[in-house]
């Protein structure tokens, strides 16, 4: 326990994972598995090496391939979307222009091509965020809640990333 508790606390002060369960859960199998040593942290963080997102996703399925922002010609939101999600993908919009250079559209009518689509449902905070090379990049909250923070993810990752996205679900 003493040995867990240590691999927790150096991986969570490097920012390499949050608290949670199932990193938690991983790390001990990986400790009684494997045994200590020296090189186990090192394999744990590369492990660990993808997205930072915090809150840390239940799920992040990273693909093959890359989405160049600069590709991004607009912003859809859904109609009749809740005037904080306008007000959050305006500040994407302006966040995503400033990084490429480009101007981008904020509509509200179906986008063609590749953009980020914002849609969300009736009430709820989940969410699921795509992005790939058919239509760019995919926002669906279960609620104008959801959405939101679908959107402060995206934030993160362009944060993370700059202006060329990987492929993930």
């Amino acid at each position: 326990k003493e040995l867990l508790n240590v691999y927790l606390r150096q991986l969570y002060s490097k920012q390499i994972i949050s608290y949670n369960i199932p990193s938690a859960l991983e790390i001990a199998e990986g400790i009684l598995y494997n045994g200590y040593n020296e090189n186990y942290l090192q394999i744990l963080e590369m492990r660990f090496d993808y997205m930072k997102i915090i809150p840390t996703p239940r799920l992040v399925e990273e693909k093959e391939g890359f989405l160049a922002l600069s590709d991004i010609k607009e912003i859809s939101i859904a109609l009749g979307s809740d005037a904080r999600i306008t007000k959050i993908a305006t500040l994407l919009k302006y966040e995503i222009e400033e990084l490429t250079g480009s101007v981008i559209k904020l509509t509200c009518a179906d986008a063609e091509g590749l953009a980020v689509h914002v849609e969300h449902g009736a009430e709820g905070e989940g969410y699921t965020l795509d992005i790939c090379g058919e239509c760019g990049i995919c926002v669906n909250g279960k609620g104008a809640a959801g959405a939101y923070y679908a959107i402060q993810t995206l934030r993160q990752i362009i944060h993370e990333y700059g202006d060329t996205l990987p492929y993930c679900h």
